[in-house]
């Protein structure tokens, strides 16, 4: 994937609690008119450090969206560059707390069976 633009909040802590960052992320996306012509922006997380080798309460990732061409860095939100690369994506349905058992299956058994290594990315 080339590299990415991330306009997003940056938390630390539990998966369970993702949901208020989520909350907050809306919130300010609405207000800077992102979403009020009827196109949706695509969200994102991004995990920087392993819920399989951290404790929960040390975990980092970024709540996001992919930040739209030509448009500014909103107020509240921090803009991130992915760096060009292979990511693996998931989608996981239902509470934010069952994430740390989708990212444990991703990154062992589904990591393994595609012949692929894990790279963990930098804070920016």
């Amino acid at each position: 994937a080339p590299e990415r633009r991330v306009f997003g909040i940056w938390t630390q802590g539990p998966f369970s609690a993702v949901g208020k960052n989520f909350e907050e992320l809306n919130a300010i996306v609405k207000k800077a008119g992102l979403e009020d012509d009827g196109t949706k922006v695509t969200k994102v997380m991004a995990v920087f450090t392993s819920p399989m080798s951290v404790p929960e309460k040390d975990l980092v990732h970024l709540c996001g969206i992919m930040a739209p061409e030509g448009v500014a860095c909103p107020d509240g939100l921090q803009e991130v560059q992915l760096p060009a690369g292979q990511f693996a994506c998931g989608v996981v349905c239902g509470p934010y707390g069952g994430l740390r058992k989708a990212w444990g299956h991703l990154c062992s058994a589904w990591v393994k069976e595609q012949n692929l290594e894990l790279k963990e990315l930098s804070e920016q």
